[in-house]
């Protein structure tokens, strides 16, 4: 035998996941994950001072909680949206957290389950806790998406739940009518996010470079603040881009925004756009652009290593949640040490949408009606361009045999559609129907937007707000205006 070569050892051979193991296992994973939603941990208890409280007064809350968990997870699995728009895993997360909010502060105050909870409940409790009209707006938003589901589903409930009410023409949800004394309507003067300056943002960048963060985490925070100031981007947008997304060698932009829809920013503004062109010409350029499909940002869990230098645990890539969460802690603690926060208002990546809106305005505001009207028609002809293009694609791939998930149809708005709306908001305060065939009119005369609504309106087009009365609150647009 020959001692040079060692004899083979007989390995192991794998046992294979038995039949359907795998789906039990995910299954049960999801499970546990819904339970850590509504289970009340030890800073929970003493938060709603039930530290001292009896097993089965613990257990009474957590009822309520579950039913919230169970209610917007019936909202995910079966899709169901408002107004026929697709929601962005953000909302859907952010709506479950208030229901679960205000339905767990109910209990605590009247101890009624969530059959009990009445409309007057609900209402009274918003009007009291939330005297921020911007805050109270959103929970009222929360909870009609609650109901909207409770009115939709037909497997949760015999008897259904009656959280809040609607409006008188039945278009909205809204509290009850003594407590309609107040201006529900969020405005940009509410919001608790504040605009950021150039200076605030240079602040922000000197202490994220100070802190003792991760080096890799760093580098690509300070990337990512400049991609949102100078494109615009929302968070969820900058850390889901491609290198794919960037065409015409860097001139413009191709961004998948909230809700799944898809928008085409040209860059292309004379020095406002400069720092935008040259950061996704630097991008394009860059030596990590080698597949079209790869992300631009590639958060790694920390690695953790013993005394001796030997691997423990970390580096595996982030989830875009995890990634979101992770770069907000970030901005906040730099925000915070760089002395840029307000009484009453606080910086954050949102900031930096801001910041970009304002400086479209800025520009918006030197042109003429005319060139305005101008700027309009070439920007709805682009996006009748890119719905034709795109619709012809899809109909090619169709006929090539491709499956939905392989053609990835991108959803283009109707941007004819968006203008026209902003005409019937100028011009209606309630448009004819079978319940009022006269309407109600807001103007004498039918007219056209003016200067400062298209201004309104092109700045919503570049930060890809598919509602139109979102804009000004997003970027204090009509503010600025005034």
């Amino acid at each position: 035998m020959d001692m040079s070569t060692k004899p083979k050892k007989n390995k192991k051979k794998r046992k294979p996941p038995e039949r359907g193991e795998k789906k039990k296992k995910k299954v049960e994973k999801e499970k546990q994950k819904r339970k850590a939603k509504f289970k009340l941990s030890i800073p929970q208890l003493k938060k709603y001072g039930l530290e001292n409280a009896s097993r089965e007064e613990i257990r009474e809350v957590e009822k309520i909680r579950e039913w919230a968990v169970k209610i917007h997870t019936v909202g995910k699995e079966s899709n169901i949206c408002i107004d026929g728009e697709n929601m962005a895993f953000s909302t859907r997360k952010n709506y479950e957290t208030k229901t679960i909010k205000v339905l767990t502060d109910i209990h605590l105050k009247t101890k009624k389950n969530i059959f009990a909870i009445t409309q007057e409940d609900i209402s009274n409790h918003i009007y009291e806790t939330y005297s921020n009209n911007y805050t109270a707006s959103a929970y009222i938003a929360a909870l009609g998406y609650t109901q909207t589901v409770i009115n939709r589903d037909e497997t949760l409930f015999r008897v259904k739940p009656s959280l809040l009410i609607r409006n008188a023409d039945d278009s909205a949800w809204t509290v009850k009518e003594d407590h309609q004394d107040r201006d529900w309507i969020r405005r940009a003067k509410d919001s608790t996010t504040k605009k950021a300056t150039f200076e605030e943002i240079q602040k922000v960048k000197e202490e994220v470079m100070k802190s003792r963060y991760s080096q890799s985490h760093k580098e690509q925070l300070l990337k990512m603040i400049d991609l949102c100031a100078a494109l615009g981007l929302r968070v969820s947008e900058a850390i889901s881009m491609t290198y794919g997304d960037i065409l015409e060698k860097g001139k413009s932009l191709h961004t998948q925004g909230k809700g799944g829809h898809h928008r085409h920013n040209s860059y292309s503004l004379p020095n406002h756009d400069d720092q935008a062109r040259q950061i996704l010409q630097d991008l394009y350029n860059s030596p990590d652009n080698t597949n079209p499909n790869k992300k631009i940002f590639e958060f790694r869990t920390e690695v953790k290593r013993d005394k001796d230098g030997n691997y423990i645990k970390g580096g595996e890539i982030m989830s875009d949640q995890a990634v979101q969460e992770r770069i907000g802690r970030m901005i906040r603690t730099c925000a915070d040490r760089a002395g840029v926060n307000d009484a009453d208002k606080t910086f954050s990546m949102h900031s930096l949408r801001k910041y970009y809106a304002q400086s479209r305005v800025d520009y918006y505001k030197k042109f003429t009606l005319d060139e305005l009207k101008q700027e309009v028609n070439e920007k709805l002809a682009e996006n009748k361009r890119l719905r034709k293009e795109e619709k012809e694609r899809v109909r090619k791939e169709k006929l090539a045999g491709k499956t939905k998930a392989q053609i990835n149809e991108r959803k283009y708005p109707n941007l004819e559609k968006k203008l026209e709306t902003l005409r019937d908001r100028i011009n209606w305060v309630e448009k004819p129907s079978k319940k009022n065939p006269e309407g109600i009119r807001r103007t004498k005369d039918w007219r056209d937007p003016q200067e400062k609504e298209l201004i309104f309106f092109l700045v919503s087009l570049s930060i890809g707000h598919q509602r139109v009365e979102s804009a000004p609150l997003h970027s204090n647009v009509y503010r600025s205006l005034c």
